[in-house]
């Protein structure tokens, strides 16, 4: 009996243990690397001396107490790609998660209809000129054949008026 005891309570002390925040990219701004996390505290136990770092760099301070079910925010600036972030408190915690900062998927969609729009402008204000440029190319073409037969004869006027002039003499 007692050693089921023993397995039992070995087996629940990680349950009880687990020290998990919730720690999501709230917002994030590719090319200034603003960003917002939102840090959640879904446990039972306060935070004491809340710090955090970025890559294991320099640890910053967040609050002085993180009470349970409390969320908060922090402004980091950080670059785009996969980074580390570590929070760690005075009475233990040591928490680990990697985040990928990056576009977000309404980010991607804006800027696709941003660029959809221009290229929908930047055709409607050259479709004038398309079009001219087309219908010149039609007309050099059409003309094409009169130019040379032009340019034919003129060259054939000119050797028979030589011929001419040289049977003269």
């Amino acid at each position: 009996m007692k050693k089921i005891l023993l397995l039992l309570a070995l087996l629940l002390i990680p349950a009880v243990l687990a020290q998990d925040l919730e720690v999501s990219i709230v917002s994030y701004t590719p090319e200034t690397g603003a960003t917002r996390l939102r840090i959640y505290n879904p446990t039972d136990i306060n935070y004491f001396d809340l710090k955090y770092s970025i890559d294991d760099k320099q640890e910053t301070d967040i609050v002085q107490r993180l009470a349970s079910n409390i969320a908060i925010s922090i402004f980091p600036t950080i670059p785009q790609g996969k980074h580390n972030i570590k929070i760690t408190s005075s009475n233990g915690l040591d928490f680990e998660k990697t985040l990928t900062f990056t576009y977000t998927e309404e980010q991607i969609i804006e800027q696709r209809q941003k660029l959809e729009e221009y290229n929908k402008k930047q055709l409607e204000k050259f479709k004038p000129q398309i079009k001219q440029e087309i219908e010149e190319i039609e007309q050099a073409k059409k003309r094409k054949p009169y130019y040379i037969i032009a340019i034919s004869l003129a060259i054939l006027a000119l050797i028979i008026y030589y011929i001419i002039r040289k049977i003269r003499k």
